[in-house]
């Protein structure tokens, strides 16, 4: 589920937009159910926690799950575990603003605020450490619900091709900074920042 209202004022430029969203988990992975909900890629919230960190942790659960070497002859639907980058396992609180001062140029930033309905749960670790209770995709009990906290700024600029009607090209850079939380904990307990940035260039058509 995923609520958003909007608000804009055209003479200054400046917009305002709240994302309010659920997407259900799952931390029980024995039961013969899936509830784990993946949204569409194209639904962004942040740049940082879904498309960097949990694609990564949730990639590498992944083959650790399917490791011949430790579990035999893989499960089967591994390929599941691996958000790929989309939102999933999560209840998420999404305030953006932004400002464009010339038709050509945008200036955005955002927070997201988001927690996980289900323990974030990594199959190897969970049988091989939890003993059947959940375990992280870092190998530790999750100390609460909180997933993190990400703050975002970014400037993009469009320029168009005279005469090619809707074609352009756009740049964009963009950088945030994620505060983890307890329920991505790492099994020494720290809770280290995360920062990152990026520069993407894209051709628009009609």
């Amino acid at each position: 589920a995923l609520a958003r209202t909007t608000w804009s004022q055209g003479r200054t430029g400046l917009t305002a937009q709240l994302d309010l969203g659920y997407f259900s988990g799952d931390a029980n992975l024995d039961d013969g159910t899936l509830h784990a909900f993946k949204a569409d890629r194209n639904l962004r919230q942040g740049f940082i926690l879904f498309e960097q960190v949990l694609a990564s942790q949730t990639g590498r659960a992944r083959l650790n799950a399917s490791d011949p070497q430790v579990v035999g002859y893989p499960a089967e639907d591994l390929d599941r575990l691996a958000t790929d980058g989309a939102v999933t396992d999560a209840v998420t609180v999404y305030p953006k603003v932004g400002w464009r001062p010339a038709a050509w140029l945008e200036v955005y930033g955002g927070a997201l605020f988001a927690w996980a309905p289900a323990d974030p749960t990594d199959p190897f670790a969970t049988r091989t450490l939890g003993g059947g209770l959940p375990r992280n995709y870092l190998g530790a009990v999750p100390q609460g619900a909180l997933l993190g906290i990400e703050l975002d700024v970014g400037v993009r600029a469009r320029w168009d091709f005279p005469g090619l009607d809707g074609a352009a090209v756009q740049i964009a850079v963009e950088a945030g900074h994620l505060q983890p939380g307890g329920a991505l904990q790492d099994a020494a307990g720290t809770l280290e920042p995360i920062q990152a940035a990026r520069l993407t260039a894209s051709l628009l058509g009609r």
